[in-house]
């Protein structure tokens, strides 16, 4: 199994949900401004040319991008979202 297999397979493994809870692994984001602003990023992405793998809907899940071009504004911030 690749690398990138072995990496979409665990974030579509992570635990979303309530951050007071100890299973949880990852929580949501802070604020609607936040997400939105999250979401359009990633739209922005697919457009121009990243492909998404796993994510892309409202909080099921953490999402991954692949081949986002590094000019993309989203590249730019990756880090910061979780």
């Amino acid at each position: 199994m690749s690398f990138l297999n072995q990496f979409v397979g665990r974030m579509r493994a992570l635990k979303v949900g309530d951050p007071m809870d100890e299973a949880t692994e990852l929580g949501p984001l802070a604020t609607e401004h936040i997400l939105q602003g999250v979401h359009d990023q990633v739209q922005k992405s697919i457009a121009a040319g990243a492909k998404l793998l796993t994510g892309g809907n409202r909080i099921h899940g953490p999402g991954i991008l692949l081949r986002a071009d590094c000019s993309c504004r989203c590249a730019e911030r990756i880090a910061r979202v979780p």
